[in-house]
């Protein structure tokens, strides 16, 4: 190959052509600039800006930054889904890829050339180079043919019609297309040795034929098509600052202003009670959102960054079920509000939609944008609050809480009445006790008023006995751990709970405390832990597959026959960043694993109880929650149930009672391991445990 093959610079073009395209393309450049900066204005909460925020996010803006990188050049949350993975990546390293490619040519001619050091688009370089970038336009032109069928004879039904996304994907498609057209007409003019490396340009150039020349209406024809396609993109250029192409900037910009420490379902703290009363100055106690200009700059970008893919509705519950909720409407009402010159929506607007919700955070998990829907719902939520618009059934449940210490609205003396039945429990309740148990059992207010749950309660002592574990409980003296007030939205009265929970907690002289209840574990070991608390919380199928793990459980192993036993993981394990014990623990009693629905592990379905949803009536509904769930797990041939949550215990169980054929038994993790013991711990009591 000789040294002198290189890149053709603006073939046919006439001389003027670069007077007129850079001035051009500042001036697209200016106006790009411009929409950005007028949509970081709109970042911004009367004095605090998202710079402030940034500033204040807890944890190395370093990591922060490789996160966001990460997530954009790696795409690691489109990869989780398969057919969005097919046409994005190929669009986006294409696009990449041809704008690198662009960028070389510019420095090559007008910046080396002056230089007088070579040429970069030359040689062998060149060769290699222009066989990649032709496979980045194949990518290119392939993933956005496929993602505009998606749009236009697919339309899956969570996509929503955005005519602003079509014509983005026509763009990219012209400007494909015509780049490959330009660069046959090249090749069909100037042939030489190796212009087959230009593959998709030297099978072009064939088809050009005789109709390609140096001068006359061809050259025109090739001059207007140069034009259409920069004038393409130059389009797509500025419709990074004004249109929904914007994504690229403001998706890792969500990531880099997030706490990437806070784990998946924690919940915001707007403000620490204990640190207020103790404050000598008059704070004002803002805990809600009463309307989206109230919105933090942080929240705003995170709205902003929704691309409309529609994953969240896709997976949200609350959707399946015909609740007035779709977390995509939600963030694009907030988006459209935020953007200039939006109206101003109030909280009451989201009101529906808000008490719909589960907070089981399908929607979080599914956001390729790693957008915090449960943020918005709940600051909705506590403004509404705020509002006194709380209906009859929440506000009986907030009233029970301060009356009776349980959602239930039962007297708090009923409490685990159940357990003076109970033959060792002078041994294991606290204050009875020689000397500090090193685990407290916090049994939570289901098992203390719900004899289903009770029953849970008792096979996991029966375990913790049988493995001789030193534990306590607090028994009647137990209170409700506040999750249904924190999850209402009323933050005030759950610290006030909190404050004396964690000083109960603290008396009882544990080390640490074990809940078969996801949702305790998750307030005790989370939003306690933002007040202060730092006792370590696990959830009961942690406990025992540790203990199975270290041969501390007499359990025969193969005793079981787990092939019709389906496993459904609670929301608030599958999503919390805790390991899924449950099946570990399950594991050890089959020859084979239990069976698993086509939702499972991170991507579980919730039952419906959770956002405090297990205390009040959701209208309009067009079918349960749990009914839904409950299909899914028949459909893996299934007739018993495994779950490890007191909320999809009888949520599943009131579902499996309503429909019709074979009912499937729903049972505890722990009630089913106990059922593998081999023998009782000292002074266990042999009779079945669900007879006590």
């Amino acid at each position: 190959m000789g040294s002198g093959y290189a890149r053709e610079y603006l073939p046919f073009m006439p001389g003027w052509t670069l007077w007129l395209l850079y001035p051009l393309f500042a001036l697209i450049l200016a106006a790009l600039a411009w929409a950005l900066v007028r949509r970081y204005s709109t970042y911004r909460r009367r004095a605090e800006s998202l710079r402030d925020h940034l500033r204040a996010v807890p944890g190395s803006p370093r990591r922060r930054l490789r996160a966001a990188l990460a997530d954009a050049l790696l795409q690691r949350k489109v990869l989780e889904r398969r057919l969005p993975a097919v046409f994005h990546l190929p669009i986006f390293y294409g696009m990449v890829l041809l704008t690198i490619g662009t960028t070389l040519v510019f420095l090559d001619e007008d910046v080396v050339r002056h230089l007088d050091v070579g040429q970069l688009m030359s040689g062998w370089f060149y060769v290699v180079w222009e066989a990649l970038l032709d496979l980045a336009g194949i990518g290119l032109v392939a993933g956005v043919l496929i993602a505009l069928y998606r749009r236009l004879v697919l339309r899956p039904s969570f996509l929503p019609w955005r005519p602003g996304t079509v014509l983005i994907l026509a763009g990219l498609l012209y400007a494909g297309v015509t780049g490959f057209l330009l660069e046959g007409y090249r090749i069909a003019v100037h042939p030489n040795d190796w212009a087959a490396a230009s593959f998709v340009g030297y099978a072009i150039s064939g088809l050009w034929g005789g109709a390609a020349g140096e001068a006359g209406g061809a050259v025109l024809a090739y001059r207007l098509l140069w034009w259409s396609h920069a004038a393409a993109a130059f389009a797509l250029i500025a419709a990074l600052g004004l249109t929904g192409l914007s994504h690229i900037l403001t998706v890792p910009g969500n990531v880099f202003a997030q706490d990437l420490r806070r784990p998946r379902a924690k919940l915001t703290t707007p403000f620490n009670l204990a640190e207020v009363l103790e404050s000598e100055e008059e704070v004002e106690l803002i805990s809600g959102v009463a309307a989206t200009g109230d919105l933090a700059p942080a929240a705003r970008l995170g709205a902003d960054a929704c691309v409309a893919c529609g994953r969240c509705h896709a997976e949200c519950p609350a959707a399946a079920a015909g609740r007035l909720l779709s977390p995509r409407d939600l963030i694009l009402d907030v988006q459209e509000s935020v953007r200039w010159g939006g109206p101003v929506r109030e909280a009451a607007y989201f009101e529906a939609a808000s008490w719909s919700c589960t907070n089981c955070y399908a929607c979080e998990e599914a956001c390729p944008a790693r957008i915090r829907h449960v943020d918005y719902v709940l600051d909705f939520r506590r403004a509404l609050v705020d509002q006194n618009r709380l209906d009859e059934q929440k506000l009986s449940v907030l009233e029970a809480l301060d009356r009776n210490l349980n959602p239930y609205k039962l007297p708090s003396h009923e409490r685990a009445s159940w357990l003076a039945q109970v033959p060792y429990a002078g041994e294991i309740l606290v204050g009875e006790t020689e000397e500090p148990a090193e685990w407290l059992y916090w049994m939570g207010c289901s098992a203390g008023y719900d004899s289903r749950v009770a029953d849970v309660a008792l096979a996991t002592m029966r375990l913790l006995r049988a493995a001789r574990v030193s534990f306590a409980t607090l028994g009647p003296a137990e209170p409700c751990c506040g999750e249904p007030a924190k999850r209402l939205g009323e933050e005030g009265r759950f610290q006030l709970m909190a404050a004396v929970n964690m000083e109960l907690i603290r008396e009882a002289g544990a080390s640490r405390v074990v809940t078969h209840c996801p949702h305790c574990m998750h307030i005790l070991a989370q939003e306690y832990g933002s007040l202060g608390f730092d006792i370590p919380v696990l959830h009961h199928t942690e406990l025992l597959a540790e203990l199975v793990r270290r041969r501390r459980l007499p359990v025969q192993a193969g005793v079981l026959d787990l092939s019709a036993v389906a496993y459904h993981e609670p929301c608030n394990l599958a999503r919390a960043g805790r390991p899924a014990a449950a099946l570990e623990v399950l594991a050890s009693l089959g020859q084979t694993p239990p069976v698993l629905p086509a939702r499972s592990g991170r991507r579980t379905f919730c039952c419906g109880g959770g956002g405090a949803n297990m205390w009040y009536t959701v209208e309009p509904e067009e079918q349960r929650i749990s009914a839904i769930r409950l299909e899914e797990l028949a459909a893996t041939g299934a007739t018993t149930v495994a779950t490890a949550c007191p909320f999809c215990l009888p949520m599943l169980n009131d579902a499996a009672g309503s429909r019709e054929g074979e009912r499937l038994a729903v049972r505890d993790v722990a009630e089913i391991l106990a059922e593998g013991l081999t023998t009782d711990g000292p002074g266990n009591c042999t009779r079945n445990p669900a007879d006590w």
